[in-house]
């Protein structure tokens, strides 16, 4: 994380479900290596540097903890604000973005733009735990494995956790923390329109998601579309094309 003057952009990532700050690598370093940016790598609570805290299970919840979580780990003042979230992230990045356009104590955390990578717009989502079927008799134990599986199916655990039951078990627990909190944004697309600019990224070889483009229903403002190389986890080769591409919006 490097701190931000009033003149940069502070750019935020927000991470994909059951990540740390972490897990935002190769979008920060990619774009901090190619632009004349800061950053900063948001962490949710219940992972990484903030287990030892409980994990959130609602959107309120998230956009309220953002708020401290900038004014205490960014620089103090006047910043202009860039959000680019990955996968789950772009719902905590578009949550926050209407927060601050709504609520007046929360208008400091109005972005200029907003980069949403890897994700189906926010109105044309289907909710993943509602669409599961559990054993009603072992829902816990259920609900675990669907994680797991559907995390392994993506890729999207280092080998290392794989091996490491504690750990695994926090991963799974906090991704399934960040679908509760996805899955309880239930709002239209009128309910949720704002004015602010989006440019939306799609990888070529990602097949978790889809109609990226669509994002363009979510705003007034103007929208991009970008496609990356890669899957769901672009790599940092994938990315830095992709801040040079967009260089001139930030």
């Amino acid at each position: 994380m490097t701190l931000s003057t009033p003149s940069e952009p502070l750019v935020v990532f927000f991470p994909p479900a059951g990540g740390t700050a972490s897990s935002c690598g190769p979008f920060s370093r990619s774009a901090e290596d190619v632009l004349d940016v800061s950053v900063i790598n948001y962490e949710l609570p219940g992972r990484g540097r903030r287990m030892h805290e409980p994990l959130l299970h609602s959107i309120d919840d998230v956009v309220d903890d953002f708020a401290w979580y900038i004014e205490h780990f960014a620089d103090a003042g006047p910043r202009r604000l860039i959000y680019v979230g990955h996968s789950f992230g772009c719902y905590v990045a578009w949550a926050v973005q209407s927060a601050a356009l709504r609520r007046a104590q929360l208008s400091s955390l109005e972005a200029e733009l907003l980069v949403l990578a890897c994700n189906t717009p926010l109105h044309l989502r289907e909710n993943l735990l509602g669409e599961t079927e559990f054993d009603k008799d072992s829902l816990q134990s259920s609900r675990h494995e669907w994680a797991l599986s559907y995390l392994v199916r993506l890729n999207a655990i280092p080998a290392p956790i794989l091996r490491d039951r504690r750990m695994l078990n926090i991963v799974v627990d906090a991704f399934l923390a960040d679908i509760t909190v996805a899955d309880g944004l239930s709002f239209s697309c009128t309910e949720l329109q704002i004015s602010s600019p989006i440019i939306s990224i799609s990888a070529r070889d990602d097949q978790a998601t889809s109609e990226h483009e669509r994002w363009r229903e979510m705003t007034t403002g103007r929208t991009d579309h970008v496609v990356v190389s890669g899957g769901h986890f672009p790599a940092y080769d994938d990315l830095v094309p992709l801040w040079r591409q967009i260089s001139h919006r930030l």
